[in-house]
């Protein structure tokens, strides 16, 4: 899972790890909000997670 509040950022870090020859499912957040929703209904191995968003930060999350 990608999580950050710059929707650019993320789409471009969502598509380069897509690039890879490997089966990933990749999931994309705008907040720390988000990934709980998310966490509630996905199992998650990984997530790449921005520190610095509005709502609930990285930290808190």
């Amino acid at each position: 899972m990608v999580v950050d509040d710059h929707q650019l950022f993320r789409r471009s870090l969502v598509r380069l790890l897509a690039i890879f020859p490997i089966n990933l499912t990749l999931f994309e957040a705008a907040s720390g909000l988000d990934v709980l929703d998310t966490l509630k209904s996905e199992q998650i191995d990984i997530v790449l997670l921005d520190i610095q968003m509005p709502n609930l930060n990285g930290i808190d999350c």
